[in-house]
């Protein structure tokens, strides 16, 4: 695991770090044409607003058979106040415990409860895990981000890009100006049995839907 950033930082720093980690974000990873061999499904609630419920089962993949017994954890957490796309930096302090356990042991992570790309910075908790963890994580929630629609199967979200020449950067900064920008539409996940479900990190959007969908056929992410 990677200690990339601390935890305890202004809301301002906080959303730096999204912006920073979200450029280490791989939508490409070794599971794109092979079946993992071991799949973590990390399910992720709170008990109420001071108690982070989770649990982690292991299950092999394909056939989707768990394996042993289930891991749980509850945590307290501090009271500070956080909008809702900045959780995870209250949040995933409290699972890399218990994620540090099975490291080297999951080849994949779903993350039930939380989104990966699917996120106004496109760093959810299942992405900012994976990013820290160094494995292929899959969030999986039961609703969107008021940002995003749905179009089709896809979930799609919008994204500003800046779009300037180096003369055209050189002579807006000699003046003053802020550089033009245009906003494109991304897919940032799809809907898999009236879930939403959106890559985290080393894996793209297609093959996380297709893994979790074979996963909830077969009872393994809960249904909702």
């Amino acid at each position: 695991m990677r200690e990339l950033h601390p935890w305890n930082l202004s809301e301002k720093e906080m959303i730096w770090i999204q912006e920073w980690l979200r450029g280490r974000v791989q939508m490409r990873g070794p599971y794109d044409r092979v079946d993992p061999g071991v799949v973590g499904v990390l399910s992720v609630g709170f008990e109420d607003t001071f108690h982070l419920y989770t649990e982690l089962v292991l299950v092999r993949y394909p056939p989707i058979t768990p394996i042993g017994n289930s891991m749980v954890d509850l945590k307290s957490l501090d009271a500070y106040p956080a909008k809702d796309t900045l959780q995870a930096f209250r949040v995933v302090p409290n699972l890399l415990g218990l994620l540090s356990c099975v490291v080297g042991e999951v080849d994949i992570v779903v993350v039930y409860g939380y989104h990966g790309i699917c996120h106004q910075r496109r760093l959810g908790i299942a992405a900012h895990l994976g990013v820290l963890l160094e494995v292929p994580t899959i969030g999986v929630a039961g609703t969107l981000p008021p940002e995003a629609h749905v179009e089709g199967k896809y979930i799609i979200m919008n994204e500003e890009r800046i779009e300037w020449s180096e003369e055209a950067a050189t002579t807006a900064i000699d003046l003053g100006l802020a550089p033009s920008s245009k906003v494109y539409p991304r897919v940032v996940g799809m809907v898999v049995e009236g879930l939403c479900v959106s890559p985290g990190h080393m894996i793209g959007v297609d093959r996380a839907g297709e893994i979790a969908q074979l996963m909830l056929s077969e009872g393994a992410i809960p249904c909702g």
